[in-house]
């Protein structure tokens, strides 16, 4: 089981904590896949995270195109993924939410 999260994030400073929440609150935090619409003047640091489970795209703020067309883009990053799940740059997780979700 694999989960393909989509997020647009533009200039919000709290992405790095939505993923975090994500992968700290499921079970399965290895099956899990982002996709990133960035809309940044610098991109956030990512470091923190396996390369293998982050695919981004990046725009600047004054030079990009509408949320549906961001979104549009970063769902073409998905790949094999089983579930699909497009959420804000500034959620929290409850426990287990993946498993729930599934």
């Amino acid at each position: 089981m694999s989960i393909f999260l989509s997020i647009a994030s533009f200039l919000d400073p709290t992405l790095t904590r939505t993923i975090r929440s994500a992968m700290d609150n499921a079970d399965n935090p290895e099956a899990l896949v982002f996709g990133l619409g960035l809309q940044y003047w610098e991109d956030p640091d990512l470091s923190e995270f396996p390369e293998s489970q982050i695919r981004k795209l990046s725009w600047k703020p004054d030079n990009r195109p509408g949320l549906v067309k961001i979104r549009y883009e970063i769902s073409r990053l998905l790949e094999d993924e089983d579930y699909f799940l497009e959420l804000d740059s500034h959620m929290r997780f409850s426990p287990g939410w993946d498993t729930d979700l599934v």
